[in-house]
C-alpha cells in the first residue's frame, strides 16, 4: 500500500532540534539541542501525582476547573477580570498553543511576519495552515536605525469582515535615543493626524496614529 501524504507534509522539513538529539543519543555525545531538568519535582507535586494515581483518577475532565484557578490568579496577581470560559485555552505546551491559534485565524495565502530568531515549529504550522511566512530578522538590525515592517497579514481580519491591517503593519524599530524622532518623523508620515507618540523625555512632540 502506497503511503500518501498531504501536500504542505511533504514540504515540512525535519525537527533540527530532534535531529540533533537522536544524533547526540546515537554517539554518546553531551547534547545541547534541549534543555534537560537537573533538579527533582517538588516533593508535594509527587505526593499529588502518586495519590491520583493510587485513586484511579485517571477518567477526561473538562479543563473549566483549571481555567477558573488560572481567572483566580490572574485577579489576585494582576488586578486582571478574565472569564475562564472564553479567555483561557489550556494547551500541552506553546507549540500546541501556537499551532491551535494559526490554524484557528490563519487562511490560505495569509502572510504572517515571523521575528527571526523563531522557534522551529511555526514556519511550519504557518506552512500546514497554507499560510506565508515572512521573515524578519531583528537581530542583524544596526545598533542604531530604524527597521521598517512590510504590510502584511499579521493581523488577521476581525470578525465583522472588515480589514484593519492597515492600522497595525506599519512599525518602527529603533535601537537608541537619538533614533527616537526619526521614528517619529517617519510614523508622522504615515499617520492620519491622530493619536500622539512621545519622545524619550515624556514630551508630547509628534502626532501620528496609534
Amino acid at each position: 500500500m502506497e503511503l500518501r501524504l498531504s501536500a504542505a507534509s511533504r514540504r515540512s522539513a525535519p525537527s533540527p532540534i530532534q535531529q540533533l538529539s537522536h544524533l547526540a543519543q546515537r554517539v554518546g555525545a553531551v547534547n545541547l539541542a534541549e534543555g534537560f531538568p537537573d533538579f527533582p519535582a517538588p516533593p508535594h507535586v509527587k505526593a499529588a501525582a502518586a495519590a491520583a494515581i493510587a485513586a484511579d483518577l485517571n477518567q477526561y475532565r473538562h479543563v473549566q476547573g483549571i481555567c477558573d484557578i488560572l481567572a483566580k490568579t490572574m485577579e489576585r496577581d494582576h488586578g486582571l477580570d478574565v472569564d475562564p470560559l472564553t479567555d483561557f485555552v489550556i494547551c500541552c505546551g506553546q507549540s500546541e498553543a501556537f499551532a491551535a491559534a494559526i490554524f484557528a485565524i490563519i487562511d490560505q495565502g495569509d502572510e504572517v511576519v515571523l521575528f527571526d530568531p523563531a522557534y522551529e515549529t511555526y514556519e511550519t504550522c504557518i506552512e500546514l495552515a497554507r499560510g506565508v511566512p515572512i521573515h524578519f530578522v531583528t537581530n542583524l538590525i544596526n545598533d542604531a536605525g530604524v527597521a521598517a515592517v512590510p504590510g502584511r497579514g499579521f493581523f488577521h481580519r476581525n470578525f465583522d469582515g472588515e480589514s484593519y491591517h492597515h492600522r497595525y503593519v506599519r512599525f518602527a524599530f529603533c535601537k537608541g535615543d537619538d533614533t527616537l524622532m526619526a521614528a517619529a518623523l517617519r510614523m508622522r508620515k504615515l499617520a492620519d493626524g491622530k493619536g500622539t507618540l512621545l519622545s524619550g523625555s515624556g514630551k508630547q512632540d509628534q502626532t501620528a496614529s496609534p
